[in-house]
């Protein structure tokens, strides 16, 4: 190898390695053992804890998905290493692109009551809201929104509320038969403010959420969305059915799910998603929970992801809108950052792999191909 290993992170990392370098790079690594002589394999943990040592910040240390090689995963560690050993030369590099730097989204939704009234909740007092057919609606002081059924008797089925997060906003509420849902942002549930009387718990969905549904075998909890319905007794999993992307997918934590399209029907087991492509067509695979419940855990994180699937999620969760300038870059991303952070950590982490930058204006950011 004509440039050594160091030369060749160095220019990866800088986002500067061209296709030949990097097959250079991907040869090592694929050919690399533990008896090879440009890394000591006994000096790893040393290596990564000196690595960690010399952050300026603190940093959540993650288990790497199982699917990155243990070789790939060596790189990473240097790679990491040599970026924060200069990271203040980087920093004062991002510093001037991101003058306009926008905060992240925040705790909050708009809850609409069968009888029209609408009440904020990113701004409502803690207690009780509202009373309606028998059921009583509180915040707590941790911001979640609570049913309960106070009078079951004179209860009225049908009385439906809506729950909308705006863009930049999230929420979670816990229903009146227990069930909690936490919704992401861009998204809207419908749902009845008491089960009482019915023969099953159905709600509708637009957009995300994650369900965790108390267990009944009497009454089957059902969850619409524009292109299928989701039937269960009592599980834990997420749907994602926005509007604007094409494909659905439904990932289940525990338990039993069904999907229908009322076309084609499947069951799902735990650690499985089905993806809807199209009227009777589920793909199932394997789930990667890490991943498909980033959002709901406070994680922003994506992986071989278009630049349009990683800036819809920013859209979404940072309020911005997102314009292209030119000719969109056709490269994978991956990565991840906390949803506390500013954009432009998500930006940086980008703009780092030399195929995109970014300026943002007011509640915009523009996206731009880089010079070859």
């Amino acid at each position: 190898m004509q440039m050594n290993i160091k030369e060749l992170l160095t220019k990866y990392r800088d986002g500067k390695i061209s296709e030949s370098e990097m097959a250079l790079l991907e040869t090592w690594y694929l050919k690399w053992t533990p008896e090879s002589e440009e890394i000591n394999i006994e000096k790893l943990d040393q290596l990564e804890e000196e690595v960690y040592a010399k952050l300026p910040i603190p940093v959540k240390r993650v288990k790497l998905w199982p699917r990155i090689a243990a070789a790939a995963a060596i790189i990473l560690i240097i790679s990491v290493g040599l970026f924060y050993f200069d990271k203040q030369n980087d920093s004062q590099k991002y510093a001037s692109t991101y003058d306009n730097d926008l905060d992240p989204g925040s705790t909050g939704a708009t809850l609409t009551l069968a009888n029209g009234k609408t009440i904020k909740l990113g701004t409502a007092t803690n207690g009780e809201l509202a009373k309606e057919s028998g059921v009583t609606i509180t915040k707590t002081a941790d911001g979640q929104i609570l049913y309960e059924v106070k009078d079951p008797v004179h209860s009225e089925p049908g009385q439906i509320n809506t729950l909308s997060t705006a863009k930049g906003e999230t929420y979670r509420v816990r229903l009146p038969d227990q069930s909690e849902v936490w919704l992401n942002a861009a998204s809207v549930i419908k749902y009845p403010a008491s089960f009482t009387k019915m023969k099953d718990r159905r709600i509708e969905l637009e957009g995300e959420a994650y369900f965790q549904v108390t267990r009944d075998k009497n009454h089957p909890f059902i969850v619409k969305t524009d292109k299928q319905e989701v039937k269960v007794l009592g599980t834990h999993f997420n749907v994602k059915a926005y509007l604007d992307e094409p494909l659905t997918k439904t990932t289940l934590v525990e338990g039993s799910v069904q999907v229908s399209d009322h076309i084609s029907t499947q069951t799902l087991k735990p650690g499985e998603q089905a993806t809807l492509l199209q009227k009777g067509n589920f793909q199932i695979g394997p789930s990667d929970e890490v991943l498909d419940l980033a959002w709901k855990n406070n994680e922003f994180m994506f992986e071989s992801a278009s630049i349009e699937n990683v800036m819809k999620m920013v859209e979404r969760w940072y309020n911005v809108e997102v314009i292209y300038v030119g000719e969109k870059s056709s490269e994978k991303f991956g990565g991840g950052v906390s949803r506390f952070d500013k954009v432009s950590k998500v930006l940086e982490l980008l703009e780092r792999t030399g195929a995109v930058k970014f300026r943002i204006e007011n509640r915009k950011i523009y996206v731009m191909k880089s010079a070859e």
